[in-house]
C-alpha cells in the first residue's frame, strides 16, 4: 500500500516544522509498526506543500500507526498551525504489464515478500526491533 499526505504549509517555516516531526517519528514508527517499509518527504518549495509517501505491507498495518503515541500527538500539530492535510491510501492494481498492456502473467505486488527471503525478513525485523528496543 501507498499512503500520501499532503500539506499545505503556506510558509517554509511551517514547511520545516512538517519536515522535523517527520524526522522525530519515523524511528518511533518502524519500531511499532511491523508492516511499514518507510516514507519519503517531497519538498514542493514554490507551491510551499510537503508530500509525505509511505509505504506499507498490508493496509491493515497502517492502524499500527495509532500504537505509535508521539504520532498520535503529531497529527494534532498541522491544525494547530493553519497547516491544511490531505491524505489518500493507494492500492495495487496488479503487475504492470497487465495495467498498462494487458499481460496475462500475474505477479505477486512488489510490496510481498520474495519467495524463500520472508524468514530471512522475519529474522531482520526481529533483530531490529532487538536493537532499537535495547537503546
Amino acid at each position: 500500500m501507498v499512503v500520501v499526505t499532503s500539506f499545505a504549509c503556506q510558509s517554509i517555516p511551517k514547511m520545516l516544522l512538517i519536515w522535523k516531526l517527520h524526522h522525530q517519528l519515523k524511528r518511533r514508527v518502524y519500531q511499532k509498526a511491523a508492516d511499514f517499509l518507510g516514507v519519503h518527504l517531497i519538498l514542493d518549495w514554490p507551491n510551499r506543500t510537503v508530500r509525505s509517501i509511505s509505504l506499507w505491507r498490508r493496509v491493515h498495518g497502517i492502524y499500527d500507526m495509532g500504537e505509535v503515541p508521539e504520532h498520535v500527538e503529531a497529527t494534532r500539530i498541522p491544525a494547530q498551525h493553519g497547516i491544511r492535510t490531505r491524505c489518500g491510501v493507494f492500492s495495487y492494481d496488479g503487475d504492470w504489464l497487465a495495467v498498462l498492456f494487458g499481460a496475462r502473467d500475474v505477479r505477486p505486488s512488489p510490496l510481498s515478500d520474495w519467495p524463500g527471503r520472508s524468514d530471512l525478513y522475519l529474522g531482520k525485523q526481529k533483530e531490529r526491533r532487538h536493537v532499537q528496543n535495547s537503546h
